[in-house]
């Protein structure tokens, strides 16, 4: 059980519980609860570590995310979207050597969003911007594929990480799109206790399918599968601050450019 304030969130509350041999067999069963002014969230997850006496790692998750998302104009905190996302994922995990490693994962969820009317709509119809459905379904397929000699991965002192993923949308969901990650870090120690560390990260998303015309305000790509940066990660800038932009055009009929 823990708590804590954010200048962001206000306070969080967090509860977990994990069960490390669970049945006596090295098995992993934990479940999570967070809760914050702004999102709320319940996991539950499962690990087998050994599959059929081998060194394969196998799990599921289960979940349930309440995030509304916003940015501040000024000092007044506007909503742009809000988010519910039900589901589950069933992932495996497998060692190639002493410091590299490959999972596979397959989920599906289900998405509800509420978009902000006055951001994203320019009449009472709905018409206007969009990047959502509601009611929205993804079925995402992916693999990884991790490297990592870091000294210890929850306080590093020297080493680095690299994980690669790839992730396809389209199996049987309404999302359909293909999307590629890289996050790297590398770890020094420079000083005593002092470490150094620098990160990076990149991604790129490719939709798979014609979800309707720019002239209607559609976009091919899911307002929530985009690529956002901003605070925390960017300090000085908005959450989701740094990103793509909705612009506002007189090719969308109706829609004041001003």
């Amino acid at each position: 059980l823990s708590a804590g304030f954010s200048s962001v969130e206000n306070f969080i509350l967090q509860a977990s519980v994990r069960q490390r041999n669970f049945r006596g067999k090295g098995q992993e069963l934990r479940a999570s609860v967070s809760y914050s002014r702004f999102s709320q969230s319940i996991e539950l997850g499962f690990t087998e570590p050994y599959l059929f006496d081998r060194n394969i790692a196998v799990g599921a998750d289960i979940f349930r995310r309440d995030t509304n998302s916003f940015n501040f104009v000024n000092n007044n905190r506007e909503t742009t979207f809000e988010q519910l996302t039900t589901g589950f994922q069933i992932r495996a995990g497998v060692p190639i050597t002493e410091y590299l490693s490959a999972s596979l994962r397959y989920g599906l969820s289900h998405d509800d969003v509420t978009l902000e009317p006055s951001l994203f709509f320019q009449d009472s119809n709905g018409d206007g911007i969009r990047g959502n459905s509601p009611g929205d379904q993804c079925d995402p397929l992916g693999a990884s594929l991790i490297y990592d000699d870091r000294d210890n991965r929850i306080r590093p002192t020297r080493g680095q990480s690299v994980v690669g993923s790839v992730d396809f949308a389209g199996l049987g969901g309404s999302v359909k799109y293909l999307r590629g990650r890289l996050n790297a870090s590398k770890h020094w120690r420079v000083l005593g206790d002092f470490i150094f560390t620098a990160s990076a990260e990149g991604g790129y998303i490719h939709p798979l399918e014609d979800r309707g015309s720019a002239a209607d305000g559609i976009d091919d790509v899911r307002l929530t599968d985009r690529f956002f940066l901003g605070e925390p990660q960017i300090r000085g800038f908005d959450i989701r601050g740094v990103g793509p932009r909705v612009v506002r055009s007189s090719t969308i009929p109706g829609l004041d450019t001003n």
